[in-house]
């Protein structure tokens, strides 16, 4: 919103010129009582800034050194009144109008739309389900997730993702997973099959002092895109996250063996310049508790299928299968992108990336934001065919 300023236009007469003898008849008759004359000079000084403020339009020029002593007195009167009494009468007025008019992000947070939607979660360190408003949902899977110090474009994609990912979750019969469905939840705080989230009773040991400002900035990408889900056909999609890919985010096609055609495989430079990769050494005991078993033969545990970016399909091992999911979640590794080769310690799982590598990449995005690429830019890219909508 702008403001703009009202000029007068400055009349052109000559200056009014003080005519000698001008308040003369005026002061006929009074004492020469010093209190009396200066009780008549001020309310003949009031009477000619009456007049003054009367004549309308007009702009009265008068010469200070040239001007009566009582019209002096007058002035310093008014000048005294306007700095004490109006001036500042009118700046609080302004301030309190422009401070009404202006945003409250505590009245924002809790008017805004996700905070009318309610979703349910089901917590599986705790077994316990809770109900919460979507934003905040939103705020807890974005500090799970995302690096605060992103651009704000790549924040307010992470958002608009979340909050796609509970939509097509709430509009399933009772929940996108077996294991919310179990608990009559919407979604799950299981990294391993939903999206992972932060209580903010956690942000303190995660953020440290930081914890303040980085609920002021996530709070600020999700009210930055209230109420904006991506759907494809008129339907929410599935808005996978991924922290950091292989280098390629996954397709729906060869690995879900599902018809999403928003989720293709992306290039991600960025991710793959940066090359994140862990390596751990399973026990044939820790192997064979994971996975349910009562014993496992390490040489018999194999990658059968892989897909295309490179992503684990499926495992076997001992004539059983396993997806590359289940088998990543059952030894909670940080990716279905792994290798597996036995050694002497155990079976040794190299793992790349982090996320399950579908959808969006939370570092690429990052990259792309600060190539100047705006949010809805970073979204089509991810999830091609897809549109942004409010609901």
């Amino acid at each position: 919103m702008f403001f703009f300023s009202r000029r007068r236009v400055l009349s052109r007469r000559a200056p009014f010129a003080r005519r000698p003898g001008r308040f003369r008849a005026g002061t006929r008759g009074f004492s020469a009582s010093p209190s009396t004359r200066a009780v008549g000079g001020v309310r003949a000084a009031a009477k000619a800034a009456g007049g003054i403020a009367a004549a309308s339009g007009r702009r009265l020029f008068l010469r200070w050194s040239e001007a009566d002593a009582r019209i002096q007195a007058g002035f310093l009167l008014l000048a005294a009144f306007f700095a004490m009494v109006v001036l500042p009468g009118a700046v609080a007025a302004t301030v309190h109008q422009v401070h009404s008019r202006g945003p409250n992000p505590v009245a924002a947070w809790s008017k805004s739309r996700d905070a009318a939607v309610k979703v349910t979660v089901y917590r599986v360190g705790t077994r316990t389900v809770v109900s919460m408003p979507e934003n905040e949902y939103l705020l807890g899977v974005l500090a799970a997730q995302v690096n605060p110090h992103a651009p704000l474009a790549a924040l307010k994609a992470a958002a608009v993702a979340a909050r796609t990912y509970a939509a097509h979750a709430m509009q399933a019969p009772a929940g996108q997973t077996a294991l919310a469905r179990a608990h009559h939840a919407d979604v799950t705080d299981n990294p391993a099959v939903d999206l992972p989230w932060l209580p903010e009773s956690a942000w303190d040991e995660r953020f440290g002092a930081d914890a303040g400002w980085v609920k002021a900035r996530l709070e600020q990408a999700i009210l930055g895109t209230d109420g904006i889900i991506l759907e494809y056909r008129r339907q929410p999609i599935m808005a996978f996250i991924t922290t950091i890919t292989n280098g390629w985010t996954r397709s729906a096609s060869g690995s879900l063996k599902k018809t999403a055609p928003y989720l293709r495989a992306v290039a991600c430079p960025a991710d793959r310049a940066a090359e994140r990769t862990s390596t751990t050494s399973v026990s044939r005991a820790r192997l064979a508790r994971a996975l349910g078993e009562t014993a496992v033969n390490l040489a018999g545990v194999r990658v059968a299928e892989r897909d295309a970016q490179g992503y684990v399909v499926r495992v076997e091992a001992d004539g059983r299968t396993w997806t590359g999911e289940s088998f990543a979640a059952a030894l909670g590794l940080a990716s279905p992108c792994f290798t597996l080769r036995v050694d002497k310690s155990g079976l040794r799982v190299t793992v790349h990336g982090e996320g399950p590598g579908f959808g969006l990449s939370l570092h690429q995005a990052s990259a792309f934001a600060e190539q100047g690429r705006d949010w809805q830019w970073i979204l089509e890219k991810f999830y091609p065919g897809s549109k942004p909508v409010r609901v």
